[in-house]
């Protein structure tokens, strides 16, 4: 959170509450980042600084316990990296998500090899 694609996204939601009205219930956002600048940046609800995803283990656990904490509904995952982790775990995540399959995840990850197989003749 704090980067330029999560305030986006922030700002995002922030107008769909706009949209539906008074007596809807807002949503809320939770962020995590590994860089305590970042976090500095970002204008949300409540923000944790968490493991590297590199961390894979660590990176989950957290993530976990903050998404319990705050019962969240939506974990929504902002990095290549981030998507990876989650991808390879999907037993763990601990929220609704838009993760997809780690065999897919890999391939549009791999620039070169999607581009191949995007240009072979079996995807034309």
């Amino acid at each position: 959170m704090g980067g330029a694609g999560s305030n986006n996204l922030v700002d995002t939601m922030r107008l769909i509450d706009a949209a539906r009205g008074k007596g809807a219930e807002p949503h809320t956002v939770i962020g995590t980042h590994f860089e305590p600048f970042e976090l500095a940046k970002s204008e949300i609800a409540a923000s944790y600084l968490v493991p590297l995803a590199a961390n894979e283990d660590e990176y989950i656990e957290a993530h976990r316990k903050i998404c319990a904490k705050h019962k969240v509904d939506v974990l929504i995952a902002n990095s290549d990296k981030e998507v990876s982790v989650w991808s390879k775990h999907p037993d763990r995540i601990p929220a609704n998500h838009l993760i997809p399959l780690h065999d897919q995840v890999e391939m549009v990850q791999d620039k070169y090899r999607f581009f191949e197989i995007l240009r072979s003749e079996e995807h034309t």
